[in-house]
């Protein structure tokens, strides 16, 4: 694992498209499963934007945890996605649940995964959308 480099940090976002049947039903799905990074970093918010698609429903909810390591691994963010949340266009985001920078940080090989709990009402249009991760980490020296 290379040092660090400077006090600056690099922020960047690591997006997951909401794949169909993503705000349908109300049972646990996996939108990202043990995803590797490959660099050390902290996990500074969890981010919701609606695309072209508006969701549909009587009053729908859903709930969505990032993670760090697989889908039962440590939370880091829950985001609760509603239904008056889902016009176009819309932007929605949680700060990190960490206690502190450590607890967010993820190493080289860490993964991070984003569920949908068991729980929330089911939507009858889903809306079209993006998840985003964002991340901040500090330059890396060469090998």
């Amino acid at each position: 694992m290379p040092g660090v480099v400077g006090p600056a940090f690099i922020r960047h976002e690591i997006a997951v498209a909401a794949p169909t049947g993503t705000f349908l039903g109300t049972d646990a799905r996996v939108l990202l499963d043990s995803f590797k990074p490959g660099y050390q970093g902290i996990v500074e918010r969890l981010r919701f934007t609606t695309g072209p698609v508006a969701g549909a429903g009587a009053g729908g909810t859903q709930t969505f945890v990032l993670r760090k390591g697989g889908v039962a691994g440590t939370a880091l963010a829950t985001l609760v996605v509603a239904l008056a949340d889902t016009s176009v266009g819309k932007y929605l985001e949680t700060a990190v649940a960490a206690a502190d920078d450590q607890a967010a940080r993820f190493s080289d090989t860490d993964t991070l995964s984003l569920t949908r709990t068991v729980s929330g009402t089911a939507y009858t249009t889903e809306p079209a959308g993006t998840f985003h991760i964002s991340v901040r980490e500090q330059p890396q020296k060469r090998i």
